[in-house]
């Protein structure tokens, strides 16, 4: 049986993919690399807020009002990508923020909903694991295996690292906290350079 949810999303996945150019343990080598994480989380409208009809308000405001989640309207797909890479011998992070896999650029005419994406991840990494649901036949069903990285069967990914059951890691609490911790920390530090 499925618990009943009073934290304004359930569902919550999290994944963190890494391609590296050459190899990330060699001491002293300035390699580039694309760090890539992806938060999925169905959002809802209940006792402690209207967190889905608060994200399609702020929504309708940004560049990005034709965004709609392939996999249902209450779903929400979040990128962070961050592209690590040398700049006249120096090493540069670009971070690129991607909604429902539109881009989401950083600028004075999303910050409203910028600040909502970032608050709401901030509350996903402080919610206790205890309160997280998660729906069985979800997670288990077709949509979980393509909602986490929209368009890609994250199955086939898990099938090719060795791993034929990771999809149910992704949907677990503590991996999802942890994801949605390191987001938030990454989000924060694009949004503090933005306003220094």
């Amino acid at each position: 049986m499925d618990k009943i949810n009073f934290c304004g999303f359930k569902n919550v996945g999290y994944f963190r993919r890494i391609a590296c150019d050459g190899n990330p343990f060699e001491q002293n080598v300035k390699n580039t690399f694309i760090d890539e994480n992806f938060l999925n989380i169905q959002l809802l409208d209940d006792f402690n807020g209207k967190d889905l009809s608060e994200f399609k308000k702020l929504l309708s405001t940004t560049d990005m009002a034709r965004t709609q989640n392939p996999i249902g309207r209450d779903f929400v797909n979040l990128a962070v990508v961050k592209e690590h890479s040398v700049e006249n011998g120096q090493l540069v992070d670009d971070y690129t923020f991607f909604i429902n896999d539109d881009r989401l650029d950083v600028n004075d005419g999303n910050l409203k909903f910028l600040s909502y994406i970032v608050k709401l991840v901030r509350r996903i990494s402080e919610t206790p694991e205890e309160k997280f649901v998660k729906n069985v036949d979800f997670v288990d069903g077709f949509e979980a295996n393509r909602a986490i990285i929209l368009g890609e069967d994250i199955d086939e990914i898990g099938r090719e690292a060795g791993l034929p059951f990771m999809r149910k890691s992704l949907y677990n609490p503590k991996n999802a906290k942890d994801g949605a911790t390191h987001m938030f920390n990454e989000m924060q530090n694009v949004m503090t350079d933005y306003f220094a």
